[in-house]
């Protein structure tokens, strides 16, 4: 673990670090970040003070930047030294007020489909065109695919399992029936029997992920592609492509196992620009029924150019037999009103009061009515 050349007592505080590192569950790549990242910050200062100082970390971080390393390797080395301060030597006050390199928002890489055909055909064996298939056609980190067993592959349920992934989550993710078919034919000639992907040497352990960088890296070169491909490549093709074909970002977030959207809403940014595909509200009002001018569909045709259209003729009158508002409609003249028979009074029409003045409320007044001739 620790250098042979080292102080002992830097050869004590890894060991300390390493072991809350343990017992906090981190992960064992980022074991190996952190205590490679504590010994390079203590093994060139004197014995004395464990504890650094604020302006020590600073000009470190510095330092770092100054040499060309990118934002995000001096955020690992801050986050190593945070975690040593805060968990080993109970002391978070001297790298609590350093400040984080912001990070350069860079989009994805992806491979389009044509480079991805010529790049397939260049893999030299079964066993690493198995290896970099499941690389696209599930979307996984390269060190998941290095960590997968031979009963994580459920054909029946066609699911491959990604055991401990990044976070320690384990998660589920489909398994095409073509990486299926090239498992198989993996499997015929390399019997595999724990590790789907054993080492070359060591079939009792599995394959590392440097191994997988150089197979693909050899691979792209063969296949004439001038950028520079990596295993990672392939996890931000799946996810574009899937988008492009119109997958929904939630069901691409589940499987990529991103913990929040916006880790996946990148990949929007690099999907070619279509237009969406949208209806004007009378073009839908016209195919639910109906004319623009308001009219039912199979009615009168619009009268051609220079022409003026003829007026349909008005239906007739009703009959007065008919009785007031039988047949009433739009364009139906009102009923006549029955002639009064002889012999039959007037009906007195009604006086009507005066308008009340506003602010006052009089008694109700009650009409007499004249009494019949």
């Amino acid at each position: 673990m620790a250098r042979p050349n080292l102080p002992e007592w830097v050869t004590r505080l890894l060991l300390d670090l390493d072991r809350e590192m343990r017992i906090r569950g981190l992960a064992l790549s980022t074991r190996r970040t952190y205590r490679a990242h504590a010994r390079r910050f203590y093994e060139r200062r004197e014995e004395g003070d464990v504890l650094a100082t604020n302006q020590e970390i600073r000009q470190w971080i510095l330092a770092l930047l100054r040499a060309g390393r990118s934002p995000s390797y001096a955020n690992q080395a801050l986050s190593a030294l945070r975690f040593l301060h805060r968990h080993v030597l109970g002391e978070p006050g001297p790298v609590a007020e350093v400040p984080s390199p912001k990070r350069k928002k860079r989009l994805p890489k992806v491979l389009g489909r044509a480079e991805l055909r010529r790049f397939f055909e260049q893999l030299p064996t079964p066993k690493a065109r198995a290896m970099v298939l499941t690389m696209y056609a599930a979307g996984l980190r390269v060190s998941e695919v290095a960590r997968l067993r031979v009963d994580d592959i459920d054909s029946d349920r066609g699911q491959i399992l990604v055991r401990e992934a990044k976070g320690g989550k384990d998660r589920y993710v489909m398994l095409s029936p073509a990486l299926l078919g090239a498992l198989r034919e993996y499997a015929r000639t390399e019997r595999p029997h724990h590790w789907l992907f054993p080492a070359g040497h060591r079939r009792d352990r599995p394959i590392t992920a440097r191994t997988i960088q150089r197979i693909v890296t050899q691979a792209a070169r063969s296949a004439g592609i001038p950028r520079r491909v990596t295993p990672h490549m392939l996890r931000h093709s799946f996810a574009t492509h899937l988008l492009e074909a119109g997958t929904d970002i939630r069901y691409i977030q589940k499987l990529l196992g991103h913990s929040k959207i916006s880790t996946t809403v990148i990949y929007t940014h690099v999907t070619k620009d279509r237009p969406p595909v949208i209806l004007s509200p009378l073009d839908r009002l016209l195919e639910e029924g109906g004319t623009a001018d308001g009219s039912q569909p199979g009615g009168a045709a619009e009268a051609p150019t220079g022409h003026p259209a003829k007026t349909p003729p008005s239906p007739p009158p009703e009959s007065p037999a008919a009785g007031p508002g039988a047949g009433a409609g739009i364009g139906t003249p009102p009923a006549r009103p029955r002639p009064r028979s002889p012999g039959q009074p007037e009906t007195p029409k009604r006086r009507r009061l005066p308008k009340r003045p506003p602010g006052k409320n009089p008694a109700p007044h009650r009409e007499r009515r004249p009494p019949p001739e």
